[in-house]
C-alpha cells in the first residue's frame, strides 16, 4: 500500500493550523515563528511588517541557536534543546527542530513561566511531528 503524497502546501497548512491553535491557547503569547536552518521564513502567526523585519528576527534567532548550541559543546552540556530568554517586554522561548529548523515563541510580560513552559511541552511535539515527514523537496 502507497503511503499518499504529502505536499508542501499541505504541510504548511498544518503548521499554520497548529501555531494558531497555540497562539490561541494563552492571551499571553505574541507570535509564534518557524525558520530554516538555512535562514528562510518558514511559517508565523502574524504577519511582520517587512521582509527587513523578518530578517532581523530571523538572524538574531539563528545567532542565539548556534551560540547555544556551541555554549553546550563548549560546557560539555550536551546538544541543546530548548532555551528561554527573559526580556522587560516578554519571554522568548526557542527550540531546535528537526532539519536544523528553530521554533521561536514571543510571550508578553505578564505570562507565567509555568504555563507557557508546559503550552511548549504540549504543542512542540506536534510541530516536530510535522518536520519528521517525509516531505517533499523544495526547488
Amino acid at each position: 500500500m502507497n503511503e499518499p503524497n504529502i505536499t508542501l502546501d499541505q504541510i504548511d497548512a498544518a503548521l499554520k493550523e497548529v501555531l494558531i491553535e497555540f497562539t490561541q491557547s494563552t492571551d499571553d503569547i505574541e507570535n509564534t515563528l518557524v525558520v530554516s536552518a538555512e535562514g528562510h521564513f518558514v511559517e508565523s502567526t502574524t504577519s511582520l511588517a517587512s521582509v527587513e523585519d523578518a530578517t532581523k528576527w530571523i538572524d538574531l534567532l539563528l545567532l542565539h541557536q548556534g551560540g547555544y548550541e556551541q555554549l553546550g559543546k563548549q560546557m560539555d552540556f550536551g546538544m541543546h534543546q530548548r532555551t528561554v530568554m527573559l526580556f522587560d517586554a516578554g519571554m522568548l522561548f526557542m527550540a531546535p527542530l528537526p532539519g536544523g529548523h528553530v521554533f521561536a515563541l514571543f510571550t508578553n510580560k505578564q505570562a507565567n513561566l509555568g504555563m507557557m513552559w508546559s503550552q511548549v511541552a504540549l504543542y512542540l511535539p506536534r510541530i516536530e511531528a510535522l518536520f519528521g515527514k517525509d516531505t517533499p523537496a523544495v526547488g
